[in-house]
């Protein structure tokens, strides 16, 4: 029973991804058909391998996987044209299922080691999300709030714009924000982005020096990823944010406790933005990462 359940879990997992990556496919060259020729020629391309694609699933895959992950295509594209918030979601779907599909296809990792290859396991799970929780009460939120004040000394005062962000949002965005982001960024830039980072950089260079590029890499991969609220004290907070999940991730070796730390951060955030709006007053120094 539990073998049947991994494996509707990983079904589940690719088709999710398989569905994300072909809506991207699709809507990245369906915007850039105004951009004259070379608009439409890559128009052409990305449909030709959106096509390509789709016969391949329909081939190689089992008749029910490939309904499913055209169900779900056609599903994005539907839910796009309601909000324009959907693709940041889709975005975040993609982002929690690629390293699956790269450590099944590319690392040929047997399913039963993925969770282990990803830091998914319950050893001391309580502890550790304890930890993660008083990581962020104790250390993450402190240090953001220095860091914000700072910034605002040196005239960088667009926190704000975070706060406008989640304001304008769909009130199904906020409970996003910490019941799935956690998850999908924790996976993507600590357990498969860091991890990869530092395996392969360990061919090369001395552990240490291996482990630190790891680090800034995937630390500047996440800050980046924060770039689309505008505000240059998001992108400067996500990047010491990283910093500090990233340093629990390697002390704990789990995920649970970086995503505990990500979750707890992202609602307190959520709820002060919304009680500031309450009470009429700036958006805070603290941050949503």
């Amino acid at each position: 029973m539990g073998a049947d359940y991994g494996r509707l879990a990983r079904d589940a997992g690719l088709a999710l991804f398989f569905a994300s990556a072909l809506f991207f496919t699709t809507a990245i060259p369906l915007g850039l058909r105004s951009y004259g020729t070379l608009g439409q020629a890559l128009f052409l391309l990305g449909f030709i391998a959106n096509m390509l694609a789709l016969g391949y699933i329909a081939v190689k895959m089992p008749r029910k996987f490939s309904a499913a992950v055209v169900a779900l295509y056609l599903l994005f594209f539907g839910l796009s044209v309601l909000s324009k918030y959907v693709p940041s979601a889709i975005l975040h779907f993609m982002l929690l299922t690629f390293p699956l599909v790269w450590l099944l296809y590319i690392s040929r990792v047997r399913p039963r080691e993925i969770a282990k290859e990803l830091r998914l396991h319950k050893k001391h799970l309580v502890l550790f999300i304890a930890l993660g929780a008083a990581v962020t009460i104790l250390v993450v939120y402190p240090v953001s709030i220095i860091e914000g004040l700072l910034l605002r000394l040196v005239g960088v005062q667009d926190v704000g714009k975070v706060g406008d962000v989640m304001r304008e949002a769909p009130i199904w965005l906020t409970f996003f924000s910490f019941l799935v982001a956690p998850f999908s960024e924790e996976i993507f830039f600590r357990a498969f982005i860091y991890l990869r980072l530092r395996k392969f950089g360990e061919k090369f260079v001395p552990k240490k020096a291996a482990m630190a590029i790891a680090i800034l890499v995937s630390t500047v991969l996440f800050s980046a990823a924060h770039y689309s609220y505008g505000s240059v004290v998001e992108i400067v907070g996500a990047f010491t944010v990283g910093l500090i999940f990233c340093g629990l991730f390697i002390l704990t070796d789990s995920l649970a406790s970086v995503i505990a730390a990500h979750a707890l951060f992202n609602f307190i955030s959520v709820c002060v933005i919304y009680l500031a709006n309450y009470l009429g007053q700036g958006a805070p120094v603290g941050l949503l990462h």
